[in-house]
């Protein structure tokens, strides 16, 4: 609170002396720099399906992932509304938090994904990413986790991506 207070006067300190356009094109510039680099991100992340991730189960290639994904909602609901190039999260980095095992044990994991050309993932590749990175932490023994959405973890470290926790459905 005490450097937010100081960067507020060192602020105030600044428009001393010059004139209320000049004023308003600074704080103009200084919130369009703060925007451009932290885009509002959302708290949740629906990814318009229900993705039944059988632990054993990796896709070789996103095709085939895409693919299985259509099939699977045709099956479901006779209808496939699933659209795998709808930008789902604004920024090229996230993190997730993944169930895992240790031995026995299930545990929780943190794994940071980047999309692959650096642009805003879409929901195709963030699912095929969650997916493969849930099977390479399983212990492959036919467990299944289903994903639906993403919710914000409410603690964030500035220095890393956002964290989310994957919403499982049972």
């Amino acid at each position: 609170m005490k450097q937010k207070n100081q960067a507020v006067k060192n602020m105030a300190a600044s428009f001393i002396g010059i004139g209320i356009e000049q004023m308003l094109a600074r704080l103009h510039s200084e919130i369009s720099l703060a925007t451009q680099f932290s885009p509002a991100l959302p708290r949740r992340i629906n990814f318009g399906v229900s993705l039944w991730t059988s632990t054993d189960v990796p896709f070789p290639t996103y095709s085939a992932f895409e693919s299985e994904i259509q099939q699977t909602q045709l099956w479901q609901f006779d209808t496939s509304d699933w659209n795998p190039d709808l930008i789902v999260y604004p920024t090229s980095r996230i993190r997730v938090r993944i169930p895992c095992w240790e031995g026995e044990v299930r545990c929780w994991k943190n794994v940071e994904f980047a999309s692959d050309d650096g642009t805003p993932f879409k929901t195709g590749e963030l699912l095929f990413k969650l997916h493969s990175a849930v099977v390479k932490n399983s212990r492959g023994a036919g467990d299944v986790v289903v994903v639906s959405a993403l919710s914000m973890h409410r603690y964030h470290n500035r220095k890393e991506p956002q964290l989310y926790i994957l919403d499982e459905d049972y």
